[in-house]
């Protein structure tokens, strides 16, 4: 154990609440505590750990985990990594190394052969992480204050990236004439260090924009179907390529339902299959969100002759009718402190995707819409604080709205919204004995009533236990991760619940799981040293102006649960385990559950 992470701990100690230093009772429990000198500190069947010098369950520990590294801003030559099928134990100390990234010097030229400058060209470098939903981005724009590898002054841009990892780099262009004409350029591209040159670590490189007349056409016709089929108008048009990541440019749908987008040409390619997305627009919110088609383009559809894709024909959409709703408190009353910018979402089923027409309620509650004559799920979605800024009482509110065959024109409904279930209970510790000042964060996932005809946003809700160590929280009726933090240096690890469903009010107790502790080291390549401080002793590797290895501190690590891949299924980012940051000597301790 280093004398510096000894001195954190101890550090940690001096901010706990005053129970943890409260003087013997012999009524009172043992307590647990995060810091040790030997066993006789740690209560219970737990142990002092010889280098964590924490309380840990005698028991190994034998993890398969994802690891992310991320480094600070600043003095470290590092950017983030992600590590996967790693095996975490107890007994081993898991060091972790930083690798160089590159430095990508480059610039973007125009197909006029002009160079971009930052009020031209946005690049976004972004590639896959090891871990599910966690991708790794870069982002630059041109500038004029940018150097070549020769330190003269050019207009281009910097990126930073893993070293032979894959990275779809994007360049949007912005204030460029005919940009509304040309889609997002895009290219896959890896980066590896090249030894042969004086500095290995900095790769030169241009991306060429190409000029309009090089692109590749796609056009075609969006009709609503009927007896008496009409153009479907105002409709948001474009291509995406899956294989290749390419997008194409988005063209909306005119008076007679035509449209033509552009896409890059083939890179070594004989063809892509892109497939056709439509979106409503401002012109027209009618428009259902779906794949209506697979294209393959060659290289024979140029700007000028455009591949046709003939007509395609969305049914159902002609048939309108009026829908009159006002939203009401339990007293049938419109409450304007609670509902005021509550949100009305309708949604309905089309082929394979949706379409959604969303309001916000007027001074007395009431939404006007015109939809296809379908049926909807109706989602009432009151914010989650009064226009006064107190919690909001009343929960998300979905019911089905049966529409087709409806032979009237107009309909008046009222949905009476229900307060939100209370969610209320207590954080113990293993002993048995609450914990306060615990907090406890429910992340809605956007899961309500009705999971598979209607998505909704998520939403985020927290509480904190009390002195009793009892928590209670107001929910939307749905499904929920929740997540228990207990306080900093109790030495607890967090508890990850998945999939809870709230329905109604509910009494739910979180039992902490005993701790084990992971210790490491992370080292990594720190900015070259200007004017070394005399004082370190001993000087940072190398010379000044040079780059030098040693630890890497500040650094966060987050320790995920591999074998919890499986239960991502609620649409949610991963949640890690635990999480660290290194001390002034690279070192870490992660408290993660002994179970």
């Amino acid at each position: 154990m280093k004398t510096s992470v000894w001195t954190y701990l101890v550090l940690l100690m001096l901010v706990l609440p005053s129970c943890m230093m409260a003087e013997e009772d012999e009524a009172a429990a043992p307590l647990l505590v995060a810091w040790c000198d030997d066993s006789s500190d740690c209560a219970g069947d737990l142990i002092c750990d010889d280098a964590a010098r924490v309380c840990v369950l005698d028991e190994p520990l034998d993890l398969q985990a994802w690891v992310r590294l991320l480094p600070p801003d600043n003095s470290l030559l590092a950017v983030e990594e992600q590590y996967g099928n790693m095996e975490v134990s107890n007994s081993k100390p898991l060091n972790l190394a930083l690798n160089r990234p590159i430095k990508v010097v480059g610039k973007v030229v125009l197909g006029d052969g002009g160079v971009a400058s930052g009020e031209v060209a946005d690049i976004t470098a972004v590639s896959d992480g090891e871990i599910p939903d966690l991708k790794i981005h870069e982002y630059a724009k041109a500038s004029d204050s940018n150097v070549d590898i020769t330190g003269a002054p050019q207009a281009g841009f910097t990126l930073w990236v893993n070293q032979g990892k894959p990275y779809d780099i994007t360049v949007n262009l912005t204030n460029y004439e005919g940009e509304n004409d040309l889609p997002p350029y895009h290219i896959r591209k890896s980066f590896k260090p090249d030894f042969s040159k004086a500095d290995p670590f900095t790769v030169p490189y241009t991306i060429k924009v190409p000029v309009k007349e090089e692109y590749l056409g796609i056009s075609g016709r969006l009709l609503k179907g009927g007896e008496d089929p009409e153009p479907l108008v105002g409709a948001k048009v474009h291509a995406i390529c899956d294989e290749t990541g390419n997008a194409s440019s988005v063209a909306i749908t005119d008076s007679e339902g035509l449209f033509s987008i552009l896409i890059q040409p083939l890179d070594e390619l004989d063809a892509e299959v892109y497939k056709l997305h439509i979106k409503p627009s401002a012109l027209n919110e009618l428009v259902p969100r779906l794949v209506v088609d697979e294209i393959e383009i060659t290289e024979a559809a140029k700007p000028h002759e455009p591949l046709d894709t003939g007509t395609h024909t969305l049914d159902g959409l002609q048939d309108l009718m009026g829908l009159n709703l006002q939203v009401l408190n339990p007293d049938e009353q419109f409450e304007l402190t609670y509902l005021a910018e509550t949100v009305v979402r309708f949604t309905a089923k089309v082929s394979t995707g949706a379409i959604e027409v969303e309001r916000t309620v007027d001074s007395e509650g009431k939404v006007y819409a015109v939809v296809p004559r379908m049926n909807y799920v109706v989602s009432v979605m009151p914010p989650t604080r009064t226009i006064q800024g107190n919690e909001q009482k009343y929960g998300i509110h979905q019911e089905l709205l049966q529409l087709e065959g409806l032979a009237s024109e107009d309909l008046s409904i009222s949905i009476v919204l229900s307060e939100r279930p209370e969610v209320h209970g207590f954080v113990l510790n293993p002993l048995g004995h609450t914990v306060s000042d615990a907090r406890v964060e429910a992340t809605f996932t956007g899961k309500g009533t009705y999971p598979d005809l209607s998505t909704l946003p998520t939403r985020l809700y927290e509480a904190k236990t009390d002195d009793t160590g009892r928590y209670k929280m107001r929910l939307d009726p749905g499904q929920y991760r929740i997540v228990v933090d207990p306080p900093v240096g109790l030495g607890f690890p967090r508890r990850i619940e998945r999939n809870v469903y709230v329905q109604s009010s509910q009494q739910r107790t979180f039992d902490l799981a005993y701790p084990s502790a992971v210790i490491g080291t992370v080292v990594g390549m720190h900015k070259a040293v200007e004017e070394p401080d005399e004082s370190l002793d001993p000087l940072p590797a190398g010379q000044p102006g040079e780059p030098f290895t040693g630890p890497a501190p500040n650094v966060k690590i987050e320790l995920y649960d591999e074998t919890e891949a499986n239960s991502l299924a609620d649409g949610l980012k991963p949640e890690p385990i635990a999480t660290a940051i290194t001390d002034a000597e690279g070192n870490f301790i992660l408290v993660v559950p002994a179970e």
